[in-house]
C-alpha cells in the first residue's frame, strides 16, 4: 500500500543557505526611487543592439535584424491614436429620475 507519512522532497536548501540575510533582502529590498530614474527613449543603436544580442547573448542575426526591420515601420507609421478621433466625442444622455 501506499505510505502516506512519506513525503517527496521536492527541493533541498543547501546548508550553507543564508535564509537570515535572504529574507532581509526580501523584506527590504534596495530600491531607487522614481525621481532619481530618467528615462530617454531614443532611436535605437543598431550596430550595438546587433553586437550585443547575436554576440554575447546568443540570438539569431536574422530575428534580430527582422525585429528591427519591423520597429522602424511601426516608428514611421506615427503615433497610436485614441478612441475619440475614431468615433468622436462621447454624448452624455440624463436620465429622468424615473426607472422603467
Amino acid at each position: 500500500m501506499f505510505d502516506k507519512s512519506a513525503k517527496k522532497i521536492r527541493y533541498v536548501v543547501p546548508k550553507e543557505f543564508l535564509y537570515k540575510e535572504s529574507r532581509a533582502q526580501f523584506k527590504s529590498p534596495e530600491v531607487i526611487k522614481y525621481q532619481d530614474v530618467k528615462i530617454i527613449f531614443q532611436k535605437p543603436k543598431d550596430e550595438e543592439l546587433i553586437q550585443f544580442l547575436v554576440e554575447e547573448k546568443q540570438f539569431s542575426l536574422e530575428n534580430i535584424e527582422g525585429k528591427l526591420k519591423k520597429m522602424k515601420s511601426i516608428k514611421s507609421k506615427g503615433f497610436q491614436r485614441n478612441l475619440e478621433t475614431f468615433f468622436g466625442r462621447p454624448k452624455i444622455i440624463k436620465r429622468s429620475g424615473k426607472k422603467k
